[in-house]
């Protein structure tokens, strides 16, 4: 997983927390906690294991985060073997307002946001060489939580696939539901359902009919008292969890994650190191 998306949605959980019941996104973004203490810089490492065979690194990405002196990001970049990625902030509201990614084979990507006055995104627009690829707009109730996304995704042929998804929240069970519709799949009548804690994070997602009977893939999430995601797992029809995915997290004497790394079915598939120095 790209490590910008990690720390994107990490400085939104930071500007939002405050919020009653803001519902947080499907935690596959792993670590949400914020940073603490004066920071200078962060540097980033990222190995990707492969799941069989030996344990060599198939993937790294590095990363450099710069803040200022009321920790506020204020430049952050990535690279991979195949990439190199640039994040723009917005200086006002330090929001990720553009995404720029340079790959070797020349082809430039894209990515704009646009913020109502509370940080959610109401507009999101992908290009490639300036060709627009994705588009996607939301609607918000009054606690912050989405309600509404309509997407369209462009093909080179010209063809146009349009979808609306639409969220019903039942706030005093803490679970929404959320019902999909596309250009090429109208008749579909199955939806998900996602129970939520106090804190908003997801704990459960299942696939459910019109009467909420289940009737899908069964997914739970675990947290730590920072709202970093520890177990994420499949259930079976009598509880039983399998593909089991374990964090383990190392932290610095300020309380900073400086190691993580991620087990699926006890082997290592993923491990981050944040050098982070200080002022």
């Amino acid at each position: 997983m790209k490590i910008y998306l990690l720390l994107f949605i990490t400085l939104l959980l930071v500007c939002i927390s405050c919020k009653s019941i803001k519902v947080r996104e499907i935690p596959i973004l792993d670590a949400t906690q914020p940073f603490s203490g004066k920071i200078e810089k962060i540097h980033i490492t990222q190995y990707t294991y492969p799941l069989e065979g030996v344990l060599q690194d198939t993937l790294k990405e590095t990363g450099t985060i710069l803040f200022d002196k009321n920790n506020k990001i204020i430049q952050h970049s990535e690279q991979d073997e195949y990439n190199n990625t640039e994040l723009i902030l917005d200086p006002k509201n330090r929001y990720f307002k553009s995404v720029i990614t340079k790959n070797k084979n020349s082809n430039i990507f894209r990515s704009d946001f646009t913020y109502d006055k509370n940080g959610n995104i109401l507009k999101f627009s992908s290009y490639k060489n300036d060709k627009l690829v994705h588009s996607n707009e939301s609607k918000y109730d009054s606690k912050g939580n989405i309600i509404e996304k309509s997407s369209s995704d462009y093909a080179e042929s010209g063809k146009v696939r349009n979808r609306l998804d639409k969220w019903s929240y039942n706030y005093k069970l803490n679970y929404y539901i959320v019902q999909s519709n596309d250009n090429t799949n109208a008749g579909n009548q199955l939806y998900v359902k996602r129970s939520f804690d106090k804190n908003g994070f997801i704990t459960k997602e299942e696939i459910v009919n019109n009467k909420e009977e289940v009737v899908g893939t069964r997914i739970s999430y675990d947290y730590d008292e920072k709202g970093n995601l520890m177990k994420k797992c499949l259930l079976g029809k009598d509880e039983t969890p399998y593909d089991i995915t374990l964090y383990k997290n190392i932290l610095d004497e300020k309380g900073n994650i400086v190691v993580r790394e991620k087990y699926w079915n006890n082997k290592l598939i993923e491990k981050i190191y944040n050098k982070i120095i200080y002022r």
